[in-house]
């Protein structure tokens, strides 16, 4: 077994000399970790005879104090170095055009809305879209709906002028419209 001085100082000076976080973490796991030479040297000590148990025992846990300190103490210094780095500007090229900016996607639902638009054209069907602003007649006359319909209250129905307002449900004016010009009979509306 290897006197614990030596593995003491061989570890604090690979650890002062470590060049990065990987370096330091297979220091870690060769010295600490399950397996390393620090449990190695406490899984010895039932062997040892009985008056060299205490002082093995002393020696593995300032080496692991030790070691853990070196190796705190070396992760801030790489970490401030590389921090100093970064805030030098070492590197920049302001005349280098920035990073590209991430695009954003479609909606879910807007991307399963345009599967089953698909799916429906593949079908021979026909995606009908029908006007967001509509008559009254097309509304509300041509649905018989009467006048004192509570659809038809102020709160209910956006009104754009007198005779002209938001499309207030969707397949029924769509239809209506659809009814206005030829077109197949197998047609697809998404309710909004």
């Amino acid at each position: 077994m290897t006197d614990p001085d030596t593995l003491l100082t061989q570890a604090l000076e690979r650890a002062r000399v470590a060049p990065d976080d990987e370096a330091l973490r297979a220091l870690d796991r060769e010295f600490l970790q399950k397996g390393g030479v620090v449990a190695n040297l406490l899984a010895s000590i039932p062997t040892l005879p009985p008056d060299q148990r205490k002082a093995t025992g002393q020696k593995a846990n300032q080496i692991k104090q030790a070691l853990e300190a070196a190796l705190a103490a070396r992760k801030a210094e790489l970490e401030e170095a590389a921090l100093a780095s970064e805030r030098s500007g070492a590197g920049f090229d302001a005349t280098l055009p920035g990073a590209k900016q991430e695009r954003g996607g479609l909606h879910p639902i807007t991307q399963v809305t345009r599967e089953l638009e698909d799916l429906f054209t593949s079908m021979g069907w026909m995606v009908l879209d029908g006007p967001e602003v509509e008559l009254d007649w097309y509304n509300f006359e041509a649905l018989n709906i009467p006048r004192d319909h509570p659809a038809r209250d102020m709160q209910d129905t956006f009104f754009c002028d007198v005779s002209t307002k938001t499309r207030t449900s969707a397949t029924s004016p769509a239809r209506s419209s659809c009814a206005r010009t030829p077109r197949p009979s197998r047609c697809v509306r998404w309710s909004a």
